[in-house]
């Protein structure tokens, strides 16, 4: 499987911004379960939200992924980033497009793909489980 994270910075709320991506790249995002981590040293469950929009003519999953919570950022190396935008595929994918699109949607400051070799060991977006109750119409494509 392929991913594909894209950082979004963006003072809109995750539904708004979930709202204008929908719009824009012609997806049907909606509210997934949250994602919850354990803070080791605190021993507090942190969680995120996330809207999750699944295509699976296409085998593409796209998840938009808080990345600040009131207990801290999901990824602590990127705690500037508001949103993380990730798209995971099984077949070879054109994310200049997404970008394309997503770069006319004026609300959005900044947009960067993210690097996994940047991230810090233990804190990659990459490898966080985002396959969801397959009730919900998530899970493996």
């Amino acid at each position: 499987m392929e991913t594909t994270v894209i950082a979004i910075v963006s003072s809109e709320s995750l539904y708004r911004l979930a709202w204008l991506i929908n719009q824009q790249v012609e997806l049907n995002l909606s509210e997934a379960e949250q994602i919850k981590i354990m803070h080791q040293q605190r021993k507090e469950i942190h969680s995120f939200f996330v809207f999750s929009h699944t295509d699976k003519e296409q085998k593409l999953r796209y998840s938009l992924i808080q990345n600040k919570s009131e207990h801290g950022p999901l990824v602590p190396s990127l705690k500037q980033i508001d949103y993380f935008f990730r798209i995971d595929s099984e077949t070879s994918f054109a994310t200049s497009e997404v970008m394309a699109k997503l770069k006319q949607i004026r609300e959005i400051q900044l947009l960067q793909i993210v690097d996994a070799k940047n991230l810090k060991k233990g804190e990659s977006i990459f490898s966080i489980n985002l396959f969801y109750n397959i009730k919900d119409g998530f899970g493996p494509f």
